[in-house]
């Protein structure tokens, strides 16, 4: 008999509230999937605000298959948050980050270890790239 036994969201999530800490984050902007996914990164997130100091200021939901997330990063935009929390997951994942750097978002974005595959890199580089490119002054 075999057991897998993952870290918990929570875990998983702590490491980027730990940086978010260290950043000064006082709000947080949330966007991920409507589905259960999309819940255990934001109650993760929600479970860690206390001891992170932060307070999350947009629930935002989009679906795994949907092309466009205008409408829910404009909210989050329109919240004015010091960072963003995407709870998505492969190449769907991406998609905020994408539109928030389309848009202009400077802040900081985090991501889930939901993330971490080929399709997530290869669907997003370009926006990253263009978000950290140094900027001239």
């Amino acid at each position: 008999m075999t057991f897998v036994v993952p870290q918990t969201t929570e875990l998983m999530m702590s490491a980027v509230v730990d940086h978010m800490k260290a950043r000064g984050v006082k709000t947080v902007g949330y966007i991920g999937f409507s589905d259960t996914w999309g819940d255990l990164v934001y109650n993760a997130l929600q479970s860690l605000a206390p001891a992170g100091g932060y307070k999350i200021v947009t629930n935002e939901r989009y679906g795994r298959q949907d092309t466009s997330v205008t409408g829910q990063v404009l909210k989050v935009m329109a919240a004015n948050p010091d960072a963003v929390v995407v709870g998505g997951s492969g190449s769907p994942g991406a998609t905020p980050h994408i539109a928030l750097a389309e848009r202009g978002y400077k802040g900081p974005i985090y991501h889930n270890h939901g993330t971490v595959n080929r399709a997530f890199i290869d669907a997003g580089k370009r926006a990253w790239k263009a978000q950290w490119r140094p900027r001239v002054r």
